[in-house]
């Protein structure tokens, strides 16, 4: 038992079934997430960060049948950190290291078939917005220092097979979404008061990366089963954006 605390998960299935889950490790704030098919996966760290006693983080995943997975990598979670794909496809994301280290992040994705999945990137901001598509696909932003006084930004993609597409994208917050297909999507947010355009990314499970741009900060973006982008804007309207670029206004359905 770490600092005298213990996490419980409890488990409530909608046939009364009950479970209890107890682990000795810590466990942050909406380190928990749970699929539309019934995974839950949850996540718990120890460490004190030094040396000696290096952070680690686990996350455990409960299948619908209560089996259950645990997986560890060095590094400390993140609260936006955590997802479980439709299908069950359980990805996280810790950061180890320290800045001179250029923090490395490392993606862990656990299929429902147990399989085990992984890709690590240097980020000296890393960790954030990860989204998983039906399909399994698992896609976050990373930002990297290129030099002192300059910051890149990528959005990275891995796909149910293990290979991974990449490119670099406008800012550094925005929004991020995954298709069924493993199509994934970015919608660049800006402070209120920039009104220069922001750019909207989207990379395809080929590689190919296609571009366009809205003129206010989006709310949303949503990736359709045929691939077709959505960013909802704050108002009436939907921007939309189909292969090859082509800009409409239409009213939500």
């Amino acid at each position: 038992m770490q600092n005298g605390q213990l996490t419980s998960l409890r488990l409530l299935r909608p046939d009364g079934a009950e479970t209890t889950f107890e682990s000795n490790y810590l466990v942050g704030y909406n380190y928990a997430d749970m699929g539309a098919d019934g995974t839950i996966a949850f996540l718990t760290y120890r460490g004190s960060g030094t040396t000696g006693d290096p952070y680690q983080s686990t996350v455990t995943v409960i299948r619908p049948d209560g089996t259950t997975q645990s997986v560890t990598r060095l590094g400390l979670p993140n609260s936006l950190g955590l997802q479980v794909g439709d299908e069950g496809d359980a990805a996280f994301i810790v950061t180890a290291g320290t800045v001179n280290d250029a923090l490395p992040t490392t993606l862990t994705v656990v299929d429902p078939d147990g399989t085990v999945r992984a890709i690590t990137v240097p980020s000296f901001v890393g960790h954030k917005f990860l989204q998983v598509g039906a399909d399994g696909s698992a896609a976050f932003l990373a930002t990297t220092r290129v030099n002192p006084s300059t910051r890149q930004t990528a959005l990275t993609v891995m796909y149910p097979d293990g290979t991974t597409h990449a490119t670099t994208v406008s800012g550094s917050q925005g929004l991020v979404a995954v298709g069924d297909d493993g199509t994934a999507a970015y919608a660049e947010v800006k402070s209120v008061s920039d009104t220069s355009p922001r750019l909207v990314t989207v990379l395809d499970p080929d590689g190919t990366m296609r571009t366009t741009t809205v003129d206010i900060n989006p709310l949303r973006v949503q990736v359709g089963a045929d691939g077709n982008r959505c960013n909802r804007r704050p108002s009436r309207f939907w921007h939309r954006c189909r292969p090859p670029v082509r800009r409409a206004h239409c009213d939500p359905p």
